[in-house]
């Protein structure tokens, strides 16, 4: 039996992908396939710049002491001074030559006493006294009606307490610039005392010692070039 078939021009095939087909009739996207290896690193970049300073630390704990330096060497010897011993107890006397013209330093542990003696005693330069310097009190006698004050002595004098009238008070042995003190004192009894000639009085108002029974009077003078006189001033009952 002969059977005829007609010839077919084309065929529809549907697949059933599970994807939609395109708008435009291609095919649709397949699933991401899996991430493949990596791939070799690449060559480093270039070194950056140097960034900011950062703030400084706290400060270290301090070493520990260094060595003991050597020793200098040995300065100057002093100037040779000096000291005479008189047969007065505790009196120095401060000798220099003429060829020691630098400055004195006299180092004193407790206190210094300079008593002079008769004279003058001369020292180039300055005279430096570290500690204590003292100039001790004359104690003077009046002779009758006489009364003498030597300013080679000291600077300090207490006469007390008179005896008598003084009639003639004498000033001798004085240095120019000196400035004296004479503590004058009347006892129970009471004695009137003429003051040293040669003497300008402060106020141009001569000055005379306290009337009356124990009393204290100080006498201040200053020997000056003016005229070569005395400057003086008195000052009463101080008791």
């Amino acid at each position: 039996m002969n059977t005829k078939v007609n010839p077919v021009s084309s065929v529809k095939v549907t697949v059933n992908s599970g994807v939609a087909p395109a708008a435009n009739g291609s095919g649709g996207i397949g699933a991401t396939g899996a991430t493949g290896p990596s791939g070799n690193t690449g060559p480093s970049g270039p070194t950056g710049s140097t960034g900011l300073t950062g703030p400084a630390g706290p400060t270290g704990n301090t070493g520990a002491t260094g060595p003991v330096g050597a020793t200098g060497a040995a300065g100057q010897p002093p100037s040779t001074v000096a000291i005479a011993n008189t047969t007065a107890a505790n009196t120095f006397f401060l000798v220099m030559s003429p060829a020691n013209t630098g400055n004195v330093s006299l180092e004193v542990q407790n206190s210094l006493t300079f008593n002079a003696n008769t004279g003058k005693t001369n020292i180039p330069g300055e005279v430096v006294v570290t500690g204590g310097g003292v100039t001790l009190e004359a104690n003077v006698s009046q002779v009758g009606a006489n009364l003498t004050i030597d300013c080679s002595l000291s600077n300090a004098f207490n006469v007390a307490p008179l005896t008598a009238n003084v009639t003639n008070f004498t000033l001798i042995n004085e240095y120019p610039g000196q400035t004296i003190n004479i503590v004058l004192v009347n006892g129970t009894s009471v004695y009137t005392c003429a003051m040293p000639t040669n003497v300008i009085w402060l106020g141009n108002t001569a000055g005379s010692i306290s009337a009356n029974a124990n009393a204290v009077d100080l006498l201040v003078l200053t020997k000056t070039g003016h005229n070569n006189k005395w400057l003086a001033a008195m000052n009463n009952n101080f008791a």
